[in-house]
This record gives C-alpha cells, structure tokens and sequence, in this order.
C-alpha cells in the first residue's frame, strides 16, 4: 500500500540499487499488487533490480541457511522482529514498538542480538523501543540505536522557485506550541492494524479549541 512504512522502505531499496546491488523485496501481499505499487516508487530500471520474493520463504530455514546476503533489512512495528538476522550485515527497523509485553525466551533475544544496527524514527520511539528492550539489555543495546527521520522531501533545493544554492533555503525552526500536525491514511477501524484515530483527535481538539481558539489541528 501507499503508506510511511512503504515510503521509507523504497528510499532504503533505491540508495542500495544506487550502490550496484540488486535487491530481493519479501513482501506479504500479492505480487501483482506489488509490482503497481512499486510502479508509484521506483522507475523502470529500479524495478528491473528488484526481485519480489513470497514473505513465507524467511519462515524457511533451508532457504535463509543456504542464500548469501550482504545486508538484510527487516521493517516492524513490534519490537521484537519476527526472523533472526541472516545477512553479513543485519538491520533493524522498528517504526514503533506496538507490542505491549516482552516475552524473554532466548528465541526472542537470538532474533534482536542477530541485528548489529537498530532504525527508529524518531526522539518519540526512541524514548519507548529504550523502555522495551531496558530489561532485556540492561542499557547494552542503545549503541546500535541510530535515529533516521522518514523521508518527507526528496530534494529541498528545487521546492520554491527552483533555488540551487543550499544556503537560499532554510526551515523554520521556530515551534508553534499550538499547531499539531497529524499524518496517515485513513481507513475503517480494524482491530489487527495500527489505526490513525483522526476521529478521536478531532473530538479532543474540538473541546480544546473551546479553551484556546489558537489551537490548531492539521491532518495530512
């Protein structure tokens, strides 16, 4: 689907196409369904580096025993990933940790300790994936932590009136304590997913604008 999850994923996959590798996508949802999304991501060269893989092969250890891979990139929203690591070099990317307890059977700590560098997205998930994995490491983890922001502009540089040099645009980096910025599809509510509640904060804003009528919410 067209979602920051998938974003961030294609970004990672291009700067490795970049760098000559060919890439092998895993991915849950039907091929066909795949290949029209990448269409959005990736141009036809990219596509033709990439090779779309059933989701069902990483639960096969004859497979993840026997292919040779420089770099495994694996995507979560739980804190614990699913598979163990089974590149030379093994990345984590926990978008943030839904998953509300810790199981600490030696399964689950083989799977996170195969991982040498762990991707967050921010300050926020930083502050809870530390909660989740205090416990279990004892502090021994926050050094293979490394935040990278989701890609939001792809090329500062040509967004008003084509500038070229990079000092002729700045960001603002003055705060507006009463501006709130919300970002996500929206879908009906499904218990199995991670749902946006649009609906929840526009009713909680609605009787805050009451209080303070500077308030201001913008959902994208």
């Amino acid at each position: 689907t067209l979602g920051g999850g998938e974003k961030y994923l294609s970004f990672i996959m291009k700067t490795f196409i970049r760098k000559g590798y060919f890439v092998m996508f895993f991915s849950v949802s039907d091929k066909d369904i795949v290949k029209k999304t990448m269409s959005y991501y990736f141009d036809q060269d990219e596509i033709d580096k990439i090779y779309i893989a059933s989701y069902n092969l990483l639960l096969e250890n004859y497979f993840t025993n026997q292919i040779k891979m420089k770099y495994f990139f694996y995507m979560s929203n739980n804190s614990i990933p699913n598979f163990r690591g089974f590149g030379n070099i093994n990345i984590f990317h926990c978008q943030f940790p839904f998953d509300t307890g810790f199981i600490t059977d030696k399964n689950n700590l083989r799977k996170i300790f195969s991982y040498q560098h762990i991707i967050i997205n921010s300050e926020y998930t930083e502050h809870h994936i530390k909660l989740r994995y205090k416990e279990i490491f004892n502090n021994s983890f926050e050094h293979k932590l490394k935040i990278i922001y989701p890609p939001s502009i792809e090329n500062i540089f040509k967004i008003e009136n084509n500038l070229t040099e990079k000092n002729d645009y700045k960001f603002n980096s003055n705060k507006n304590e009463n501006l709130f910025i919300m970002i996500g599809r929206i879908f009906e509510h499904d218990e199995k997913a991670n749902n946006k509640y649009f609906d929840v904060a526009i009713k909680i804003f609605n009787r805050l604008i009451e209080q303070n009528n500077e308030i201001e919410l913008i959902i994208i």
